[in-house]
């Protein structure tokens, strides 16, 4: 009890472990998922069934940032999606007992695929965007420096890709019990943080209509679709090329996943510098001319070493464009819509084009390859480029 009570005194450990472990656990639906339903069924199928998640995940966040807006602690609902995830995702691996050989008339284990995957979405969903706010509140308390605290959950879920790699190499049903054995630990961590209270508490009704009418947020929302969708296609796709078509060993493409947020750790030590010395149109110009190049390179890229070096250099659009709408509305909302707003964010602008990037990206894959549609994402960023410059983004942090 002493030592329980020493850590509440001192809580920055538990900040900095509940941000890594958190984000080691977004790790496995993102790497390993994809890779392992693979193994059972077609890219059509892959990408109907990873499409389903995110369209669960349009509405859960919503669901739990109301419920953390009026709960006494959203670190308790934290837990609570943690716990439900873990089993979610442990069910995964019943998949097996569910499939049958090609011809028989029902593919049972599909179904129970789209059960586990839609549960593991409606749990995991709101992952980022409650603990950013309760890792937000604590910085704010503290006068701490925020990337640095979220720069452990880029190491952590740098780290978690690799060794889910390893394992899947050594082991199908290995990365399971690891997830179980992450959840836990993370668990125990997000119960030691400093306790974020919901300020809506004793409120009717928290209404998203500000949201609506800030038009600022919603041109920041609309280039965090975009680069969203390209980045789901990449994260649901590029390991099954790595595998498939230019026939990398399995420890390679977890290697790949996992030196990716190298290029994110310079953002997050510099975020403070950065927002501060820089303008979000500005940062978000160099986010997507990162995006530009980053897609054309792993187009043509055939070799280890080339991948990795591409991944590092230009892994931060998809980081960049989140995070430049997240300070926005943390620096814009009223206190009591803080987890409702970032929920929202979270909701529309992550996971909505995730369901395109899903099923949109197993059409593409099948009909014109990989390849050809990584060329397609290129493209995307851009366009998108080409309308941040006919629409600018005027506003000025504060905070």
């Amino acid at each position: 009890m002493n030592f329980i009570r020493k850590l509440r005194e001192y809580p920055l450990p538990a900040v900095l472990s509940a941000n890594f472990l958190v984000y080691c656990s977004l790790a496995f639906y993102y790497v390993f998922v994809p890779i392992y339903i693979r193994k059972f069924h077609s890219f059509s199928q892959v990408g109907f069934l990873l499409s389903i998640g995110p369209f669960i995940a349009i509405f859960a966040p919503l669901f739990w940032g109301k419920i953390a807006d009026k709960a006494k602690s959203k670190n308790t609902v934290l837990i609570v999606l943690l716990t439900g995830c873990g089993v979610a995702f442990f069910g995964v691996s019943f998949n097996t007992l569910f499939h049958f050989p090609s011809g028989f008339p029902v593919d049972f284990s599909f179904f129970w695929l789209v059960l586990m995957l839609s549960a593991i979405m409606f749990f995991s969903s709101p992952f980022s965007s409650l603990l950013d706010v309760i890792t937000l509140d604590y910085a704010v308390k503290t006068e701490s420096k925020y990337g640095t605290l979220r720069l452990l959950g880029t190491i952590g879920y740098g780290i978690l890709c690799f060794v889910i790699g390893m394992v899947a190499d050594k082991s199908e049903y290995g990365n399971f019990y690891l997830y179980l054995v992450v959840t836990l630990l993370a668990v125990i961590s997000v119960s030691l943080m400093p306790a974020s209270k919901g300020y809506a508490r004793g409120m009717k009704k928290v209404s998203l209509k500000p949201l609506f009418h800030d038009k600022t947020l919603l041109l920041l929302l609309l280039f965090l679709i975009a680069g969203q969708f390209i980045f789901g296609f990449y994260q649901n796709f590029y390991t099954i090329y790595m595998s498939e078509e230019l026939k990398f060993p399995g420890w390679s493409w977890g290697l790949v996943a996992s030196l990716q947020p190298l290029g994110e750790v310079p953002f997050f030590l510099l975020f403070h510098k950065v927002y501060k010395k820089f303008s979000l149109q500005t940062v978000m110009l160099a986010g997507l001319a990162a995006g530009i190049v980053r897609y054309a390179a792993l187009g043509m890229a055939v070799s280890i070493p080339l991948v990795i070096l591409i991944n590092i250099v230009t892994g931060l659009l998809q980081t960049i464009l989140l995070y430049s709408v997240v300070l926005y509305l943390n620096d814009t909302i009223a206190p009591e819509m803080k987890a409702t707003g970032q929920t929202f964010i979270y909701s529309f602008g992550v996971f909505t084009p995730k369901i395109l990037s899903g099923f949109l990206g197993g059409v593409l894959s099948q009909s014109m390859g990989i390849k050809n549609t990584l060329f397609f994402c290129s493209g995307i960023s851009v366009l998108f480029t080409i309308l941040i410059l006919i629409f600018p983004i005027k506003y000025k942090l504060k905070k």
